[in-house]
């Protein structure tokens, strides 16, 4: 079974993943084509790759929901999940956005019980103020706000559960929330 977490930008949900991820699952992890940032490790976050290698395992049918996104100052980076890491009778965690989770789901529409999706929400002004405090870039920030709100558009329907990620006084009941769903489902 593969677990799905989705999120807009900066809506916690990498932070959510890293406290609530426990054994016995097992991370999927993405390969992209962009920089990696300073805490960031290969093979635990990303597996960072040149456009060339990404190129080619995706024209080999080797890379599940290629996703290409172009930021704010005009650079492209690509997504994918490389199907060899797909085990689906292994308890499996990603991190995805709603065309890498469409993508997943369409290429493993054969084994459609093998999927479950989990959407954190977290309203656009915490979004902001957390991007601003990590240091990202005033137009980077503007695009990811404005590309999420397109790319997210209907997702509460198209997802399995819903967090919501903005308690102020209590940080860890949405923590609390995600390790109960991944208790029930597993």
């Amino acid at each position: 079974m593969i677990v799905v977490i989705l999120g807009k930008s900066n809506s916690g949900k990498t932070t959510l993943f890293k406290e609530a991820f426990t054994d016995p699952y097992k991370k999927l992890v993405t390969m992209t084509t962009r920089p990696k940032r300073p805490n960031e490790i290969e093979g635990q976050d990303y597996y960072f790759v040149g456009d060339e290698s990404f190129d080619y395992l995706k024209s080999c049918g080797k890379i599940i929901a290629p996703r290409v996104f172009i930021n704010a100052d005009g650079d492209v980076w690509q997504y994918g999940i490389p199907a060899h890491l797909i085990e689906l009778e292994e308890k499996q965690i990603i991190i995805l956005d709603p065309a890498g989770y469409a993508g997943l789901v369409k290429s493993l529409e054969d084994y459609p019980k093998k999927i479950v999706s989990i959407f954190i929400e977290c309203p656009d002004f915490i979004r902001i103020d957390r991007a601003i405090k990590r240091g990202d870039d005033e137009n980077e920030i503007i695009r990811r706000v404005d590309s999420d709100r397109k790319d997210f558009a209907g997702i509460i329907e198209a997802t399995d559960y819903v967090i919501n990620n903005y308690y102020h006084d209590d940080p860890d009941v949405p923590v609390e929330q995600l390790e109960s769903i991944l208790k029930s489902l597993f």
